[in-house]
């Protein structure tokens, strides 16, 4: 059966690629042809003629998304200063608020994990047709043209490695629960700057949950699971968990924008499972609390995958609407 949300899907992926993938230009893109498809549709009974009028309307989908780009699509260097914006705002919050925390969310050792790949992904970005020098990396960076989708892999590949990297530290030092605090805010951050900084991708979302519940694991084996048998309901260690969640959602409002933040709350429920785990972390002073704060710390994913599910739901419900029935 006709698909056009599949069919204009497997067209993009053919003729882009991973270019733009989870921004609002390539959304823009697809309502154009949709729009296209259903005018088309008007004036033929057949979808697939429909389908391929929409295509030779529509011309060189490349030069489109080329002027896309440039009127939509932010550099590397606005995304840099996006982030450094987004990020001052919640230590301003920290210091206004006096909240704990203040620096928590920093770690410059898994920036250095996660960023250093990235640099080396700019230079490597125009090759093997033509090597960039240092010029042409930073004149890549301020193209709007140059997808930073592009450079995403890379920061994948360096969060990967920070998180490994910090959880064999965690398991070396396994015996002397003192000494775990920066073995786990290595991997913690890691995970935290890779989802920040990447599209979306189940695997990679997957493999970092996975990497929470393993440094999780460690703590219980440092500190003995059945030191919180007798730990009773602490509503201040709920409080970390509601303050780490709406510090999540808000923060990404104003870091990814509107229309990006939707396409990004897949990755929001892990995003506020890392922040809540640091928030907590950070001041863990009596490990008999372990038990209450591990049921706190991944409470958003309870709360923030059903409301996903029912926005979804009502999304997918819009988008058929809007598709033409032939003969209606």
């Amino acid at each position: 059966m006709f698909n056009i949300d599949k069919q204009i899907k497997s067209h993009l992926q053919a003729t882009l690629g991973r270019r733009g993938r989870d921004q609002f230009w390539r959304e823009e893109l697809a309502d154009h042809l949709r729009e296209s498809f259903e005018q088309c549709l008007a004036e033929t009974s057949s979808e697939d003629e429909a389908w391929r009028l929409t295509l030779e309307s529509a011309g060189d989908v490349r030069a489109v998304a080329d002027e896309l780009m440039d009127l939509h699509n932010p550099s590397a260097i606005d995304w840099l200063l996006r982030t450094l914006a987004v990020g001052a705002g919640i230590l301003v919050f920290f210091w206004l608020t006096g909240f704990v925390g203040l620096m928590g969310l920093i770690d410059f050792t898994a920036a250095l994990f996660v960023l250093g790949p990235a640099a080396v992904g700019v230079l490597l970005l125009n090759w093997p047709e033509s090597p960039t020098t240092l010029s042409g990396a930073f004149a890549n960076l301020k193209s709007h043209r140059v997808d930073w989708t592009s450079l995403r892999p890379y920061l994948r590949v360096g969060s990967i490695a920070g998180v490994i990297v910090g959880t064999a530290m965690a398991l070396w030092r396994i015996d002397d629960p003192s000494t775990l605090g920066p073995a786990l805010a290595l991997a913690f951050i890691s995970c935290l700057y890779g989802l920040i900084l990447t599209t979306f991708s189940w695997p990679f979302l997957v493999g970092i949950f996975g990497a929470l519940l393993v440094n999780w694991g460690i703590l219980f084996a440092a500190f003995g699971w059945e030191q919180g048998s007798a730990v009773k309901h602490q509503s201040g260690i709920f409080l970390y968990a509601a303050i780490g969640t709406a510090l999540t959602l808000v923060a990404a409002w104003f870091y990814y924008g509107r229309h990006e933040w939707f396409s990004r709350f897949r990755q929001l429920p892990v995003i506020a499972v890392i922040v809540t785990s640091i928030l907590l972390l950070q001041n863990l002073q009596d490990p008999s609390q372990l038990r209450t704060m591990l049921f706190a710390v991944f409470s958003p994913v309870l709360v923030l995958y059903p409301l996903q599910l029912m926005v979804g739901l009502v999304s997918h419900s819009r988008g058929a609407d809007r598709v033409r029935v032939p003969g209606s």
